[in-house]
């Protein structure tokens, strides 16, 4: 699967933490489903050691963001 940004599946959000970029899915804290194009997607970045993530909630981005300053892959 190839990896672009802006494709169907790619991620909501792109930020750049501590000189890493880190895709955010955001999805809603109840209900809220990754679907199968997304999921494609985000595990084709992760095997190139990108950082991304699924967001329920605020604290969730947070908690991402240490994850992407420790050098996570996820």
């Amino acid at each position: 699967h190839r990896v672009a940004f802006g494709e169907s599946g790619s991620p909501d959000r792109w930020c750049v933490v501590g000189g890493r970029a880190a895709g955010l899915e955001l999805k809603r804290a109840k209900g809220g489903v990754v679907r199968d194009n997304q999921e494609r997607w985000h595990a084709a970045a992760r095997r190139r050691e990108c950082f991304v993530t699924v967001v329920r909630e605020p604290d969730d981005v947070d908690r991402a963001f240490e994850r992407v300053r420790a050098g996570a892959v996820e």
